[in-house]
């Protein structure tokens, strides 16, 4: 596999940043460029490429687990709590979330 995973996600990146500029409107394009952001490295370009996305569409769940895993990524576990018990307010049965939320609950404390 040339490239790999990462170099996947890079092609992807490239694609949905152009996606981005063309349909500045439509949340999963913000969502889906925070995640290929996430898998290339990019942490505070996830946060905002998901930070976006919520602008667009506050209750989109998708972004808002992008959200906490980007704030997981920069070191801000509390908030990436926050962020997770967040989207499971809105729908507790997220199957993402609710591993996310077990995961770095048990990580330990802030």
């Amino acid at each position: 596999a040339r490239g790999g995973r990462r170099g996947v996600a890079a092609r992807a990146l490239e694609v949905l940043e152009n996606a981005a500029r063309w349909r500045p409107k439509l949340p999963m394009v913000h969502t889906n460029l925070s995640l290929a952001r996430l898998m290339t490295g990019d942490a505070e370009g996830a946060l905002a490429a998901a930070d976006h996305a919520l602008v667009l569409d506050e209750r989109h769940l998708p972004a808002r687990f992008n959200r906490a895993a980007a704030l997981e990524a920069l070191g801000r576990r509390a908030e990436a709590l926050a962020a997770l018990d967040a989207v499971l307010a809105i729908d507790p049965a997220f199957a993402p979330a609710i591993a996310s939320r077990k995961r770095l609950g048990a990580a330990g404390h802030p």
